[in-house]
């Protein structure tokens, strides 16, 4: 769990590139199911009913990642590019991966998240706070992982942008 929420804060505070910062949310979502499993006996299928949504969403998220960065040859994590000017589907896609993976409610994922909480027992205070905290920034880095790359004022000056005075 401590590796999980390690991953989750390095990849919040990543200031790098955004395929890497995607590559260790998804992977600490592995690590948070790898806890549940190690802490009680669970049915292998809760665990693929979790991990089906994660590995879709982190598939398909990794895959517009990519075709972004190749149009774009730009997707650091510094500043806002704005590329939902010229990318508005694929930043809808991305933007559905992103929530399949913090487990939005019309994702397997929403069922395997209730399912592996109901394993950890009342006592485990310091497993309860690392995987609900785990959840917390996996979230806030997921908004801000989309933020970052689709939202904003465009990278390229042709695109019309509001001012501040406006």
């Amino acid at each position: 769990a401590t590796i999980g929420m390690l991953l989750i804060l390095k990849a919040f505070t990543d200031r790098g590139d955004a395929k890497r910062a995607w590559t260790m949310i998804a992977s600490s979502q592995l690590f948070i199911a790898l806890t549940i499993a190690f802490n009680e006996q669970v049915a292998l299928a809760q665990i693929i009913i979790f991990l089906s949504g994660i590995l879709v969403s982190a598939i398909v998220g990794y895959i517009s990642l990519i075709r972004v960065s190749t149009i774009e040859n730009n997707v650091s994590l510094n500043n806002f590019h704005g590329h939902i000017y010229e990318h508005p589907k694929t930043g809808l896609v991305f933007l559905l991966a992103a929530l399949g993976l913090a487990g939005f409610p019309l994702t397997p994922t929403f069922l395997g998240i209730d399912l592996l909480f109901s394993h950890i027992h009342t006592h485990q205070y310091l497993l309860i706070a690392l995987t609900a905290t785990s959840f917390v920034f996996l979230e806030l880095s997921l908004l801000r992982l989309y933020a970052r790359i689709f939202l904003g004022p465009h990278i390229k000056t042709y695109h019309e942008i509001a001012y501040k005075s406006s």
